[in-house]
């Protein structure tokens, strides 16, 4: 496979992963709902795979020993994606025991009771922003992996706890 190939089979994985990568149903050990960015984790683990693929193949060019900042570019890029990707996997919004529990980076963490969701504002695209009293809002965009049984728990519990929300 030459360097064209490669690259456009990378290019067609960083693209098409953010959408493929998605499933109906995503839960935590606990069983509780939750959404997942698996797609965007591995395209940005994709893009990370290949720039220093593509920058170790290029380190006897003399083009590259001339121009050594063309590397650090491709270095650089791939740092960037790998830093991405790490950041992405362990993202993650639950429902837990009636609040959104929203997990982000390692150990940071944002709970938010349902009870404060004060609307729900759908857009053309399938976005959703859920807006909390305290004016904290949550986007829920395509890409994330298990949204269609998201929106119905929540939608349940909102129905269960009395909550007349429109927009789900």
């Amino acid at each position: 496979m030459d360097d064209k190939s490669v690259g456009i089979v990378a290019l067609a994985v960083a693209l098409l992963a953010p959408h493929l990568l998605k499933r109906q149903r995503e839960a935590d050990k606990a069983g509780n709902p939750e959404l997942r960015l698996w797609g965007p984790a591995f395209s940005c683990a994709t893009i990370g795979a290949f720039f220093p693929w593509q920058g170790i193949r290029n380190l006897s060019d003399p083009f590259h020993v001339t121009h050594p900042e063309n590397l650090a570019v491709l270095f650089s890029v791939a740092l960037f994606s790998g830093v991405a990707a790490a950041l992405f996997l362990p993202w993650r919004v639950t429902i837990n025991n009636g609040a959104l529990e929203e997990r982000y980076v390692f150990f940071w963490r944002r709970k938010t009771p349902l009870a404060t969701l004060s609307s729900i504002e759908q857009k053309r695209s399938g976005t959703l922003t859920l807006m909390f009293k305290g004016g904290h809002k949550l986007g829920l965009f395509s890409l994330y992996s298990g949204l269609p049984h998201f929106r119905e728990c929540l939608q349940t519990h909102l129905h269960k706890t009395g909550g007349q929300i429109d927009g789900l």
